[in-house]
């Protein structure tokens, strides 16, 4: 399996192309800044299990796979839930088209499919700095006509002792026992992060919007603080039961955002003309204490 490893100072990332384009691992001194990879995701390539992967050309679910788009129904293959997830990108081998000791580019061609039915180009960018680890992404329109299109970041941290996150956000999305979106809310008190909650206080799986870029998480020991361009103003928090990780996205539109178009809402979902792209950076940034 294909690994790429950068490293910057005493910092060190991994990337695993060959795995749906993910992180395997970044660390610091040693010690893990993402969740570190599952025990089954390097030797069964298992892009779900790594540090972080990408989002494209869409984010969290699709309704039962299906949607409408310029006239015609589409139907994709549904896996979670019954639902379609997290893009496609994940599912695919991604290229290295250039790398450094500290920075990476890789590179994706879907062509129109039964995994998502509008050929695009995708490029992701690692770049590991002075100040922490730089994601960004371009994906391109290559169908002959326009085409929806959505991207995102799915990185997993660890869930340490006494970590609090911290976040601002307009409004959230709360979900229907299929775990779609059914109605959307002022935030909670109980959701509310803007002065900081620990992690586990409660737990969501949501989708926030009007995200107010950066989220910050607190290790005590340290701080990551993720901000991204304005085009990821929608959040997603995910803080499971149980588990010894977690999980916040930015992404840049809301879930089932294709199904929502003709609602009257933000859903986000950007329309590219044929050769039109759609790009965004996120940035983690490591302070220690």
């Amino acid at each position: 399996m294909e690994l790429v490893t950068l490293r910057r100072g005493e910092s060190e990332a991994v990337i695993a192309p060959g795995i749906g384009g993910g992180i395997l691992s970044w660390t610091d001194r040693g010690q893990a800044m993402l969740r570190p990879a599952q025990p089954d995701a390097l030797r069964f390539g298992l892009p779900r299990g790594l540090g972080a992967y990408p989002l494209v050309p869409f984010s969290n679910r699709i309704e039962h796979g299906v949607f409408e788009f310029a006239g015609h129904r589409y139907e994709l293959p549904a896996i979670s839930d019954g639902h379609a997830i997290h893009g496609v990108g994940w599912k695919h081998r991604w290229t290295v088209t250039g790398a450094t000791a500290d920075t990476a580019t890789i590179a994706l061609h879907h062509p129109a499919g039964e995994l998502w039915p509008f050929a695009f180009d995708a490029e992701q960018r690692f770049v590991l700095g002075d100040t922490g680890l730089t994601w960004s992404m371009r994906v391109t329109n290559r169908h002959d006509r326009p085409a929806p299109a959505g991207i995102g970041f799915h990185p997993y941290f660890p869930r340490g002792g006494g970590l609090r996150l911290q976040f601002q956000a307009a409004g959230v999305w709360f979900n229907g026992p299929d775990s779609i979106p059914m109605r959307h809310a002022s935030v909670p008190a109980e959701w509310d992060h803007s002065e900081g909650r620990a992690v586990g206080s409660t737990i969501i799986d949501n989708c926030f919007t009007g995200w107010r870029s950066p989220a910050l998480l607190d290790y005590g020991t340290h701080t990551l603080t993720v901000s991204a361009d304005a085009l990821f103003r929608f959040f997603i928090a995910y803080t499971p039961e149980h588990k010894d990780f977690f999980a916040i996205e930015p992404v840049s539109h809301m879930n089932d955002g294709v199904n929502r178009m003709h609602d009257g809402v933000d859903h986000g979902i950007h329309i590219l003309n044929p050769g039109a792209a759609l790009q965004g950076e996120v940035h983690m940034a490591l302070a220690r204490r």
